[in-house]
C-alpha cells in the first residue's frame, strides 16, 4: 500500500489587525492506506496579485486556545497539527490555523489558497481552496 491522503480544504480568514489575518483551514481528509499517516509538516500558502505568503500552521495548543477564544468564527473541528497520526482507513474533518501577513481583504481578492501536508517521510499532498 502506498502513502496517500485524499480530500479537500476550505479556508476562512479572520482579520487580527489591519495588515494580518488568521487563516482558518477546514480539511476533510481520508487516509485510504492500511497504516497510519504521520503528519510531518503542514503549510498554508495564500497567492495574490500582491505576492504570496507561506506559513506553517499554529501549534495544536495555540490553535485550540484561538478556537476557544473566538467561538463566533467557528464551527471548528478537532485541531490538525504537525506530528499527528491520521488512522488507517479513516475519514474525518479537522481544522488548522495559520497566521498570514495579509489583510483579510487580500484573501478575498486573492487567487487561491493551498494547504500542503507533508508525510513524515517527505511525500507531499496539496489541497486547494479558491
Amino acid at each position: 500500500a502506498q502513502v496517500d491522503l485524499q480530500g479537500h480544504a476550505k479556508v476562512r480568514t479572520l482579520a487580527t489587525s489591519e495588515i494580518e489575518s488568521m487563516a482558518i483551514v477546514d480539511l476533510h481528509l481520508t487516509n485510504p492506506a492500511s497504516y497510519p499517516f504521520i503528519i510531518g509538516d503542514i503549510t498554508v500558502t495564500i497567492e495574490s496579485d500582491k505576492g504570496n505568503a507561506t506559513r506553517a500552521v499554529a501549534a495544536r495548543t495555540d490553535a485550540e486556545r484561538f478556537f476557544a477564544a473566538t467561538p463566533q468564527s467557528g464551527p471548528y473541528h478537532p485541531s490538525f497539527y504537525t506530528k499527528a497520526s491520521w488512522p488507517a482507513g479513516a475519514s474525518a474533518d479537522s481544522t488548522a490555523l495559520a497566521a498570514v501577513p495579509f489583510p483579510e481583504q487580500m484573501r478575498k481578492d486573492g487567487k487561491r489558497v493551498s494547504v500542503t501536508v507533508t508525510e513524515v517521510d517527505g511525500k507531499k499532498f496539496e489541497f486547494f481552496d479558491r
